[in-house]
């Protein structure tokens, strides 16, 4: 018997979970989701939004213009968030991002048809996905692409972000994040 439990869980309920299964269960078999090579992720993605996840319920995905897949294959771990995006892609002509290791099986998603938008592959080194999605940031706030209403009503620390975000040089951003071939 094993337990994995949810990136979504404080640390005192992975305590809680843990001891379950360690002391009535009996099973030293647990894990979280947030191991090994998406720890930098997960603690990039806690400092932003809060939560090393996915701060958008399942529903919403099927109405989104565009999507970010970081570091992950929804069709090996995620089935329900797959058909999600494959609803999006099919009837918003969503446009897929992917940033992680490896291309993923989603990204043929976008070939049905010469009306979708090809989907954007964004491959970086293992761990530097936090980087990638800095230096996003960096060059949104620079062209001035930023939703300022939406910011203003719906984020926190924003300025902080900003100032962060400015510090860091594109060039350095990009040689750290770059995957050989």
């Amino acid at each position: 018997m094993a337990g994995l439990a949810s990136d979504r869980l404080t640390n005192e309920e992975h305590f809680l979970f843990q001891t379950l299964f360690r002391k009535a269960l009996g099973s030293e078999q647990v894990d979280s989701g947030c191991s090994g090579i998406d720890r930098g992720l997960a603690e990039g993605l806690s400092r932003t939004l809060g939560l090393p996840a996915s701060t958008n319920s399942i529903r919403e995905i099927r109405n989104a213009d565009c999507l970010l897949v970081i570091g992950t294959d929804p069709a090996e771990t995620h089935p329900i968030i797959k058909n999600e995006i494959h609803l999006a892609i099919r009837h918003r002509r969503a446009q897929l991002v992917v940033l992680g290791l490896r291309d993923i099986g989603l990204t043929r998603a976008t070939q049905i048809s010469p009306l979708s938008h090809p989907s954007i592959l964004l491959l970086a080194r293992p761990g530097t996905e936090a980087s990638v999605l800095n230096a996003i940031v960096q060059i949104i706030l620079k062209k001035g692409l930023e939703n300022t209403g939406f910011i203003r009503e719906r984020t926190e620390g924003f300025e902080a972000l900003n100032k962060s975000t400015a510090r860091q040089d594109l060039g350095t951003l990009s040689e750290e994040t770059r995957k050989e071939a």
